[in-house]
């Protein structure tokens, strides 16, 4: 599910009003039994089992599997609203009839939001049902965290982010506020630093958003997030994973986590700097060469598309990277190989078009199909550097599911076709014995080839 619809964001905001609630019907067992016996209630086995042998037993026998384990246990943290509301409704220990009522009010609600599996909730039934919670359970100090949360979410949105951290900070530092609740408050409030580039605060306050509740997907998003940010990417790609595991069909996690491994992979791999002294040398010279007019004329009558893919890669230098992707895309539609890669790029980075990974990759495939040299047996532009970034695709698990195998297989062609990049990084494999058995002889020789 998308993690920034209206729908889900309905359905974490009653998901949270539910969690309060246990902690009201919590307090209240605690306070029905020390006023029922006299003494407080004290977490422990044997507390458990003395209770759903004999007060609780109705309530016992009608809960679950799992809610039976966690009645004896005796652990009323662990204890659920099903579990309350059994209780409260098969034992005297509470025989208000504005509590039961408000009770018997609450679990519809809480049934529906169980059946939610997208978790989502349409604007409707979210305003009936909040309003509900809002008038039966919520004290003072939790509505007014709701209201500052939500004054804090509609700033966010606007991107005056500064002034949503002081809502979060506002609601936090209110008394009686839930673990869950303060969680997601911490969550926000790291995501805001992150936007003002406060990212160790963001990072601390993601962390304690981990702490206070383990299985909240967004703080896994939050550390991913904070962590990127300060560069440490293989801790943003562990919270990533631990996000998709709570949640394994989220795509823009997933996205996250593609971007994450990217920028990984740049940082580790191309670290020679003569390679790339030599690409911009090159590409230099080439532009000096390409701005003769007799030049120009000659090759526009040989390829019509290299008007469009000049015109692009001139924009691209500017980083006029919005003009660029048209004039690549008008390439593209000419079957240029080079113009369909470097549209591919575009599509990787977001530059000038949205980002889309699947159908980057798809284009860079369509590249590698065309033949790798022209007639004259000169090199086709695009094609080796296409198979170099299928082989990164495959090794970082970026925009292609992650497979050395397979990165090894498009290294070795775009090898066979000269590309110097991917001699580079598969030597770097065998040197590491990252994926691939340590052989320093073929790392040498590939070193050569580069």
């Amino acid at each position: 599910c998308n993690m920034n619809s209206a729908e889900f964001n309905n359905w974490c905001r009653i998901e949270l009003l539910l969690v309060e609630a246990s902690e009201c019907l919590r307090k209240a067992f605690e306070q029905s039994w020390q006023r029922k016996y006299k003494v407080a209630w004290v977490n422990s086995p044997g507390s458990g089992q003395h209770f759903a042998n004999n007060v609780g037993l109705k309530a016992y026998r009608h809960v679950g599997k799992i809610q039976k384990e966690y009645l004896e246990r005796g652990d009323i943290s662990k204890w659920d609203l099903t579990i309350f509301n059994a209780i409260f409704t098969m034992t005297d220990l509470n025989k208000d009839k504005e509590f039961r009522a408000n009770l018997k009010r609450l679990m519809p609600i809480r049934n529906s939001i169980a059946h939610h599996s997208d978790k989502k909730i349409i604007g409707r039934h979210y305003k009936l049902a909040f309003e509900r919670l809002q008038m039966y359970i919520m004290t003072e100090n939790v509505k007014k965290s709701i209201e500052l949360k939500d004054e804090g979410n509609n700033l966010a949105k606007e991107q005056k982010f500064q002034m949503a951290v002081t809502k979060y900070t506002d609601a936090i530092t209110l008394p009686g506020i839930s673990d869950r609740s303060l969680s997601a408050l911490y969550s926000n409030r790291s995501h805001c630093y992150a936007k003002l580039g406060r990212y160790n605060q963001a990072l601390e306050d993601a962390k304690l958003s981990k702490r206070l509740s383990p299985d909240y997907l967004k703080a896994y998003v939050r550390l991913g997030e904070a962590y990127g940010s300060l560069g440490k990417y293989d801790k943003a790609i562990k919270n990533f994973d631990k996000a998709l595991g709570l949640d394994i069909n989220n795509d823009e996690i997933r996205e996250m986590r593609s971007e994450a491994r990217e920028l990984q992979g740049v940082r580790e791999r191309d670290n020679d700097q003569s390679l790339k002294d030599l690409s911009l040398k090159s590409r230099h010279k080439f532009k000096d060469l390409r701005n003769k007019d007799e030049f120009k004329q000659a090759m526009f009558a040989y390829d019509p598309a290299l008007e469009h893919v000049w015109a692009g890669h001139d924009f691209r230098d500017d980083q006029n990277y919005s003009m660029a992707a048209e004039r690549y895309k008008k390439a593209a539609d000419m079957h240029s190989a080079e113009d369909m890669y470097n549209l591919a790029l575009f599509m990787i980075k977001g530059h000038g078009v949205s980002k889309d990974y699947p159908q980057a990759f798809k284009l860079l495939l369509e590249v590698s199909k065309f033949d790798a040299f022209d007639k004259f047996k000169v090199p086709v532009v695009g094609v080796k550097e296409a198979e170099h970034c299928i082989a990164l695709g495959y090794y970082e698990g970026s925009y292609a599911e992650k497979s050395i195998e397979l990165a090894v297989v498009w290294y070795e062609k775009a090898i066979s076709h000269g590309n110097g990049m991917s001699a580079n990084n598969l030597a770097l494999m065998y040197m590491k014995g990252d994926g691939v058995v340590k052989n320093f002889k073929q790392a040498e020789q590939l070193f050569y080839v580069r």
